[in-house]
């Protein structure tokens, strides 16, 4: 039987973070969020929207504009592991909710590309959270492990998708598959189709209540032919050393032989001196 993962933290318990505090007060990721995005207020508890970043959602306020009453707004993003492939009906679909629901204090739309090939959507409010979260579930496409405590968008060189040698694409969109985070409080919290449960005996990370200590972030670079049968070079347009952990694949005789791994990160710690990357030959 798979284990539950939880952090190992060196702090006591006694002493956490009221952020570690109120994830495992809430291990189901649902607590009174499906109740607070439903009624006429236009934010969120501290300890609801402590939970809303594990379904892809961050609370903000338009900061151009002054006085007491803060003008509340919810920025949405959504996963694009490995890049994509985005199909036409889906762009299309995030065009018209962008036109109807995220447009800025100037009335433009905003639909925005981020470095981390995810997709964000700003300035909507409460009712435009639920519409757009809903179709776009209804479309193949869901706001979990874009923000939060978890394994956050897994990244990969586009140019690697179906490539003969090294399909790195396809390794990045199995790991992402593997770290999502559980479906049925995504359902629960939006009234998405049950039919998005995942199938039972598909592998998946067990997260605890804990989730991870801080947000982990992969990504897979890619080989590339120099030209017709010329050697293989590798292309790290994922820039791997900016991630937790970076996976590398190493060429010998004009085919995949290895994995390189690069680990670095601090998961929170606060030493004053970022470690250089390491590396290990898997």
């Amino acid at each position: 039987m798979k284990h539950v993962f939880e952090p190992r933290l060196q702090t006591d318990p006694a002493h956490y973070s009221k952020e570690e505090l109120n994830k495992r007060r809430e291990p189901r990721l649902v607590g009174t969020l499906a109740d607070e995005l439903r009624n006429d207020q236009p934010d969120l508890s501290w300890e609801a929207e402590q939970l809303a970043k594990s379904h892809g959602i961050y609370l903000e306020f338009d900061r151009a504009k002054t006085g007491k009453e803060k003008d509340w707004m919810y920025m949405l993003r959504l996963a694009n592991p490995g890049g994509g492939p985005i199909s036409r009906e889906q762009w299309r679909l995030f065009d018209e909710l962008a036109d109807q629901h995220a447009r800025d204090s100037n009335g433009q739309s905003s639909l925005r590309l981020t470095t981390r090939q995810a997709i964000q959507l700003h300035w909507l409010d409460k009712a435009g959270v639920l519409e757009v979260v809903r179709r776009l579930a209804e479309a193949g496409l869901r706001s979990l492990n874009a923000c939060g405590d978890n394994t956050r968008n897994v990244l990969a060189c586009p140019l690697a998708h179906g490539s003969a040698v090294a399909d790195t694409h396809a390794w990045a969109r199995r790991a992402a598959d593997y770290f999502e985070l559980p479906f049925e409080p995504f359902i629960k919290v939006f009234a998405i189709d049950p039919q998005q449960l995942r199938r039972p005996g598909e592998a998946s990370f067990q997260y605890g209540p804990g989730l991870l200590n801080r947000k982990f972030k992969l990504a897979w670079s890619a080989l590339h032919p120099t030209g017709p049968g010329g050697a293989l070079v590798g292309d790290s347009c994922v820039e791997l050393l900016t991630n937790d952990l970076g996976v590398a694949p190493i060429a010998r005789d004009g085919r995949l032989a290895a994995f390189q791994l690069y680990v670095g990160g601090g998961q929170g710690e606060r030493n004053g001196s970022p470690p250089p990357p390491r590396w290990r030959r898997r």
